[in-house]
């Protein structure tokens, strides 16, 4: 099974992909956001992501709506396939279904906070956005979202490759954006911590997003973003809306034309 990704459905290297794929008999699947697109058309099944339009070249919701369909996705299949108990899985359906109220929550609480920490860094010209496992690619998400709208230089890396050269960059005017796991999460968030406290010891400046009761962590940033305690499925998501507001804020601060960055378009069909 081959499945794809496609916010416009027409997206040049993706249909390429899935046309080879089917050529070479494998199954096909999409998550499109267009009904009627070239992809939706040619695979075996396509799911509708349904977050409506989005006319900004840059995107948001569509990033967010693709990764909660995955995690539907996987929780279904985990449970067809049991590796995952019925309490489990329903669990972790409340936590999806709750999720929405808990962004218009954040949003509410945490705008604020979120805005005068960007207007304060968005002179900053250079940036590591740093997370370890599944947090890793959330930094990598978010590193492109502040470079495509503030055209500040923004690298998103696992944490755990700091020491294998980047610490070398660290210094007062590099800033680090660390997406700190939930202290549950044991591993992941001792691995984070670690990567902190290098950056901070070697006088680096650390940002966190985290999670409220997180003193470790909360004692090596320089400012904090705090969300809610909230379930380990929904938390890099959460994390993920707060990295983009932080470049909303930013850009915005910085005059940049937020919904047409420069030299970029919806540009789909491309080869």
């Amino acid at each position: 099974m081959v499945l794809a990704l496609s916010q416009s459905g027409e997206t040049y290297d993706t249909k390429s992909s899935l046309e080879y794929a089917k050529v070479h008999g494998a199954q096909t699947a999409a998550v499109v956001n267009v009904m009627g697109s070239a992809i939706s058309m040619m695979v075996d099944q396509v799911i509708m992501q349904g977050s409506g339009p989005e006319i900004c070249v840059v995107s948001t919701k569509a990033a967010l709506a693709q990764t909660f369909i995955m995690l539907r996705v996987a929780l279904e299949l985990g449970r067809m396939r049991q590796q995952i108990t019925l309490d489990v899985y329903q669990e972790h359906q409340r936590d999806l279904e709750l999720f929405p109220q808990m962004v218009e929550q954040i949003l509410n609480e945490q705008s604020g906070f979120v805005r005068n920490i960007a207007r304060a860094t968005s002179h900053v010209e250079h940036w590591l956005f740093l997370g370890c496992g599944v947090y890793y690619p959330v930094a990598m998400e978010s590193a492109l979202k502040m470079k495509e709208i503030t055209y500040q230089h923004a690298e998103g890396m696992p944490a755990g490759f700091l020491k294998h050269g980047t610490l070398s960059m660290v210094e007062p005017a590099l800033h680090s954006l660390f997406f700190v796991p939930l202290p549950e999460q044991k591993d992941l968030h001792d691995r984070t911590l670690i990567a902190m406290e290098q950056v901070k010891a070697r006088g680096g400046t650390v940002i966190g997003i985290m999670f409220q009761g997180d003193e470790r962590a909360l004692a090596v940033t320089d400012q904090a973003v705090l969300l809610p305690q909230m379930s380990a499925l929904c938390a890099p998501m959460a994390q993920m809306i707060m990295a983009q507001m932080f470049a909303y804020y930013a850009a915005l601060d910085l005059g940049r034309n937020i919904d047409k960055p420069r030299n970029l378009a919806k540009s789909v069909t491309v080869g």
